[in-house]
């Protein structure tokens, strides 16, 4: 099942569903949980950012929505008990021939996730060897954000105690976790609109932007 998760801008996933419609595929939206509606969450949620562990932050309101409505897409899949869910944040962007792509992908038994979109920390770093076609084995520390993945059911439980455990926001998940099987389209078939974001609505766009890098049409 494909889930789009929704902020309070209902126009922002009008391209990505017009896609998914185009290639036949059937999505569900679910609203985002707004996390400036917490008002005493009841504990001081703590973030690596970066995979810094040594620098722990807190973790803002927005990125702590985020983290809910990603596990509560995660959760609807398991208790429907669904061999793999693919979640699209509303902002994100495929290619127009994303199905014929999709369709390309043999992925193993052992992986947990494959993402379809992301950013490098780095761009000079070497994310990983290629396996099999049009995909690369994601290393520890090398790419990071979470606005299109697949989780397949053998790893509904290992990623969701991973994002509800201190430590994890949703775009680190990948970045900070070792025990992850992660495996990356190459090139990617998905980018991040380069808009802005509701979270940070004051910062510059320039990790949306690198969104685009490995990206292909």
């Amino acid at each position: 099942m494909i889930y789009i998760i929704a902020t309070r801008n209902n126009d922002r996933s009008k391209d990505l569903q017009k896609v998914l419609n185009n290639s036949h595929l059937e999505y569900k939206i679910i609203d985002g949980f707004i996390g400036s509606k917490i008002t005493n969450p009841g504990f001081k949620y703590q973030k690596y950012a970066m995979g810094s562990i040594l620098h722990p932050e807190p973790m803002v309101k927005g990125e702590l929505g985020v983290m809910i409505s990603h596990t509560m897409a995660i959760t609807m899949a398991k208790a429907n008990k669904e061999p793999y869910i693919m979640v699209f944040e509303d902002d994100a962007r495929v290619s127009n021939n994303f199905r014929e792509r999709l369709e390309e992908i043999k992925v193993k038994d052992d992986v947990d996730i494959l993402m379809l979109g992301g950013i490098l920390l780095r761009k000079e770093d070497n994310v990983g060897p290629m396996i099999g076609k049009y995909m690369r084995k994601v290393q520890h520390s090398q790419v990071y954000g979470m606005h299109a993945y697949i989780v397949f059911e053998r790893a509904y439980d290992k990623v969701l105690d991973l994002l509800y455990s201190q430590g994890n926001t949703c775009d680190d998940l990948v970045l900070n976790n070792k025990e992850l099987n992660v495996m990356m389209c190459d090139p990617w078939m998905a980018y991040q609109d380069d808009n802005g974001s509701v979270i940070w609505p004051e910062r510059d766009v320039t990790h949306h932007i690198n969104s685009k890098f490995l990206y292909k049409e």
